[in-house]
């Protein structure tokens, strides 16, 4: 993971049980390896999905909500969207999900973008 990853060992081996629970927790993990395999010939989307992937597995400071709200380029999208659209999007009471596991499934499942 650490070599796939661009991680000393040591990092890894420091959140081995984090790593091992996300892996537990997503039904097929094999997939986020192969999406990191099938886009390694572009190197902006390989540098977003390492990054990405690190935080999924606890080996980053960024989390996936800093990701989604707080990186440049998207901070440039959502300031397009409305404020109190925003806000509700961003509220627990929004129906759907954002859960990055899920919509990665949904969007494998059905052959889709949401896999991004």
């Amino acid at each position: 993971l650490g070599a796939l990853l661009d991680l000393d060992m040591e990092a890894v081996a420091k959140n081995a049980d984090h790593v091992r629970n996300t892996i537990a927790e997503w039904r097929n993990p094999e997939l986020l390896f192969r999406y990191l395999d099938d886009n390694r010939q572009d190197p902006r989307m390989e540098a977003l999905i390492i990054r990405w992937l690190r935080s999924i597995f606890g080996l980053s400071n960024e989390t996936l909500r800093m990701i989604r709200r707080e990186s440049p380029q998207n901070v440039r999208h959502l300031l397009q969207v409305p404020q109190d659209v925003l806000l509700r999007w961003y509220s627990d009471e929004c129906p759907g999900t954002s859960r990055c596991r899920t919509l990665f499934m949904v969007g494998e499942d059905a052959g889709s973008c949401l896999r991004i």
